[in-house]
């Protein structure tokens, strides 16, 4: 499809089929870590923050 077409998503029929992940920062330096792995189930609307 063509750029600018908005579709609607599938909702999956089971938990933990589909995810959205995506990195977030760069924020100010903790430790090692400057930016947040970002992971979003679909269905549930579990969220998981990792450092990397």
């Amino acid at each position: 499809l063509p750029e600018g077409i908005a579709q609607t998503w599938m909702i999956p029929s089971e938990i933990f089929i589909s995810y959205a992940i995506d990195f977030a920062g760069p924020f100010n330096k903790s430790g090692d870590f400057n930016f947040i792995l970002v992971i979003v189930n679909h269905l549930s609307g579990y969220v998981r923050l990792l450092l990397t």
